[in-house]
């Protein structure tokens, strides 16, 4: 698509064609270096002369001046010699559009047209300076005339720095010193109306040069007025356009900071009634003066086409799970600043280990498959060129996940063709996220069942993966069915599964299942002695973050639960004090209920069956936690409940005075209705007889 070699290239080569055949036998191949971007148009302005036919200018208002070159001497060529002002050494010059003369206008055109087929970019240094006033003005304008046009002068000058009702101007930007060129006053249709120092963008002159933006106030001046010598007022310019009519302009100030946008991105497509690209441009340069003055200058002049600018997205379809199948989508684009392609593009990618590539294939694409690389190619020219803002087909990569393939696996893509404009963001990176498919369970014992309060319980929790992929990181919690004391864990290994550290209360541990791998977790401790209704213990596993399981879509929950038997062991002793007894003295009876256990004894029964000379001694109750009596205090025979703890005893004392006839005491004592009590199965009994010597 692209002309690359001008006349004097073109017999350049042929004049050395020789001597490259002479090193052709020694010397080795080399890769071809990148094509340069097409010079459409080149010229400084810094000499005594220019091409002929290819600059036009005229005089602005009457009288007044015209474009002019600071270095040349005498009237011969398009652009002739400055009148006055300061003058150039040969190598040094600019073109002057405008002298410090009030009320002037100058212009000069390039009047051969050239090529919008790849867009373009546009720089050249401009000068505002020296000012005879308190304000430099007007400012000075760069314009693109469609190339069938034939001006033969500016337009309006002014305010609306020369572009207004210029013959096939295409877009106008304002270097805007005096402020008026986003005067809908002066320039144009529309506008917020004067902004000084500021740059301004208008439309077509075909449908009344219309505001498309502009920038506030600069911070940093277009122009310095007070500067003697154009130095200290160079200001860079950079516009560029490309085939999807988007625009930019950015500007470099010479303070070391570089070019920075202060225009665009603007899609000139949206801007209605204006034209779409022509075939061809032609460009020019306008400035004005007023009331206000300053030298208007520009220099180094350089107009080349855009080149592409070609990046890829990738994306994932299908079910990117371990041991499944996805899909893996890969698309060029080319950026709308950018030019179209016109050489071969490249594209290249590896997938990680875990990812196979089982295909390749897209819309003029020519895919091979190597391994783990996919390289994919296509003309990039002619037909096939890739204009700016769009996308090529998709190249689509069917993929095979290893069943032990999870997580987030990194891959980097890339696509390369020789005169791309920016390689920094050839490459993408990108993460394919695999699940693991999972097919995790838990159960859950409890033994013995039914317990027994007091005793040993063990609560095993076990978990298990079904696949057909690998469970890395699933979470198992188990909270344990009822307080247990000296608990301890155990876990055991099954199917290739390895025991993580195991807690001291209740479970919470992130596990690692392979396929058909299983991990039993037990912990074994005592039930407290006061417990006897049902204990319930309830675990849970959790797949995976990236992982997919039809069975546990969030979770998987187990229950297992026992119910449970009080033993208990009761004895009771019944005795008096002291043992040699005299008629009327003094006589304590006691009365001691033990309970071995394992088991709390909770509701035995005590009754005292005694004659009715005790009928009115007071009696007590003494028991040490968690042991408690029913009554701590009574008269006569005794008759209450209490709650004896496992290993413990609760006493009752009567202390009265002796009658004269032999006393005859039983106690009987009962275990709570439900306990087991071998010892104790039908009641325990005592008796005590108090003799008189």
């Amino acid at each position: 698509m692209r002309a690359r070699l001008t006349a004097a290239a073109t017999a350049l080569t042929l004049a050395c064609a020789g001597l490259a055949g002479a090193f052709a036998a020694s010397a080795p191949a080399r890769a071809a270096a990148p094509p340069p971007n097409p010079l459409l148009v080149e010229e400084t302005f810094t000499d005594a002369s220019i091409a002929d036919g290819r600059w036009i200018s005229g005089y602005g208002k009457p009288g007044t001046g015209f474009a002019c070159l600071t270095a040349a001497k005498g009237a011969t060529g398009p652009l002739k010699a400055c009148p006055g002002g300061p003058r150039d050494k040969p190598g040094h010059g600019t073109l002057r559009i405008t002298d410090k003369t009030g009320h002037q206008g100058g212009f000069a055109f390039f009047d051969r047209p050239f090529s919008t087929a790849e867009g373009l970019e546009a720089t050249f240094d401009s000068f505002q300076y020296d000012t005879t006033t308190a304000r430099g003005a007007d400012g000075i304008s760069f314009f693109l005339i469609d190339g069938s046009a034939h001006p033969t002068r500016e337009g309006m000058y002014g305010g609306a720095l020369g572009y207004k009702g210029l013959v096939g101007g295409y877009i106008g930007i304002g270097l805007d010193q005096f402020g008026n060129f986003s005067n809908p006053a002066w320039a144009g249709k529309g506008g917020p109306g004067m902004v000084r120092n500021a740059v301004a963008l208008r439309g077509a002159t075909s449908i009344g040069s219309p505001y498309i933006t502009g920038t506030k106030s600069l911070p940093q001046s277009l122009s310095l007025g007070a500067a003697k010598t154009r130095g200290p007022a160079q200001r860079s310019v950079r516009v560029r356009l490309s085939t999807a009519m988007m625009l930019t302009l950015e500007m470099d100030y010479h303070d070391g900071k570089g070019y920075r946008r202060l225009l665009g991105p603007v899609n000139l497509r949206k801007i209605p009634g204006q034209p779409a690209l022509p075939p061809t441009f032609k460009l020019g340069f306008a400035a004005s003066t007023g009331a206000s003055t300053a030298y208007h200058e520009v220099r180094r002049v350089r107009v080349e086409g855009l080149p592409p600018d070609l990046y890829v997205t990738p994306r994932t379809e299908g079910d990117f799970t371990a041991g499944g199948t996805g899909k893996l989508e890969l698309t060029v684009h080319n950026k709308p600043l950018a030019g179209p392609s016109d050489q071969p593009v490249t594209l290249r990618t590896t997938l990680p280990p875990g990812l196979v590539p089982t295909g390749a294939t897209g819309g003029g694409w020519t895919c091979k498959v190597d391994g783990s690389r996919v390289t994919c190619a296509r003309p990039g020219t002619g037909p096939d060129s890739l204009e700016p803002g769009a996308s090529y087909p998709p190249v689509v990569i069917p993929v095979q996940a290893a069943p032990d393939a999870v997580g987030k696996l990194p891959l980097v893509s890339a696509v390369t063709t020789p005169d791309d404009a920016d390689h920094g963001n050839d490459k993408a990176d990108y993460a394919v996220k695999v699940a693991s498919r999972t097919g995790l369970w838990v159960k859950e014992d409890v033994a013995p069942d039914p317990y027994v309060a007091g005793e040993k319980l063990t609560y095993t929790v076990t978990a298990g993966n079904d696949g057909p992929g690998r469970a890395r990181g699933a979470r198992l919690t188990a909270q344990l069915p009822a307080p247990l004391s000296e608990v301890r864990w155990s876990c055991v290994p099954m199917g290739g599964a390895t025991c993580p550290k195991v807690p001291g209360g209740d479970l919470d541990t992130e596990i690692d299942l392979p396929v058909g791998a299983k991990l039993a977790f037990a912990a074994t401790g005592t039930v407290a002695p006061s417990s006897g209704g049902p204990l319930k213990g309830t675990a849970r596993i959790v797949p995976p973050r990236d992982a997919e399981d039809a069975n546990c879509l969030k979770e998987c929950t187990a229950e297992a639960s026992a119910d449970g038997s009080v033993h208990t062991a009761l004895s009771v002793r019944h005795e008096h004090l002291p043992k040699v007894l005299e008629p009327g003295g003094k006589v304590t009876y006691t009365i001691v209920v033990r309970n071995e256990g394992p088991s709390d004894a909770v509701g035995s029964q005590i009754v005292q069956q005694a004659p009715d000379a005790l009928s009115d001694l007071p009696w007590t109750c003494a028991a040490k936690a968690p042991s408690r009596c029913g009554d701590a205090t009574g008269r006569g025979p005794v008759d209450t409940t209490a709650d004896i703890a496992a290993g413990d005893e609760v006493t009752y004392t009567m202390v009265g005075l002796l009658p004269r006839d032999p006393l005859v005491s039983e106690v009987h004592v009962d275990p709570p209705v439900l306990a087991e009590d071998p010892r104790c199965a039908n009641g325990c009994s005592a008796r005590d007889e108090a003799l008189l010597p």
